[in-house]
């Protein structure tokens, strides 16, 4: 065998390896991308998550304030109606009285409670989702890594071959 066909063996190897090198990396940074849009995803759900948990809590203090519009009237309308039947609102009646009163305020808290319930379940939801979203950041580096070590071994598999 002459050097002139050495040559273009070893050539024809080497456009073979950039060709393969080419191809193993093309489809390492589409992998990594598709990762890093999955990574991406899990951000805007943690962003979503971390909303709808600031609504709930805006919420639970909008129903709270209505419960206790509500209560405040149910109140004064009992009061009404004790003093509209001559009753006097002391003793008995007052005590009725105390006692819807806390149960109007419980139930206010109540709103509340559930309220700050709702909100801890989306703050942990978006909790997750960035650790989702870490673990893909973290998955898509090891991919490009990998990919690389990948071809640079294919190049040195190569380079080995050509000169043997």
């Amino acid at each position: 065998m002459n050097k002139m066909d050495l040559g273009v063996g070893v050539f024809s190897q080497l456009l073979g390896w950039a060709a393969k090198f080419a191809g193993q990396y093309q489809a390492t940074q589409s992998r990594s991308n598709a990762i890093n849009e999955q990574a991406r995803a899990y951000e805007f759900n943690a962003a979503i998550a971390q909303q709808n948990s600031q609504l709930a809590i805006q919420s639970a203090a909008s129903d709270r304030r209505r419960q206790e519009r509500i209560s405040k009237l149910r109140l004064s309308s009992k009061a009404g109606q004790f003093l509209k039947s001559g009753v006097t609102l002391s003793g008995s009646p007052l005590a009725v009285l105390g006692d819807e009163a806390i149960q109007e305020a419980l139930a206010a808290e109540d709103i509340t409670h559930a309220g700050s319930i709702r909100a801890a379940q989306h703050q942990n939801t978006g909790a997750l989702q960035s650790f989702y979203a870490q673990q893909a950041r973290n998955q898509s580096d090891n991919v490009d890594s990998q990919g690389l070590q990948k071809a640079g071994f294919s190049l040195l598999g190569t380079t080995l071959k050509a000169f043997n």
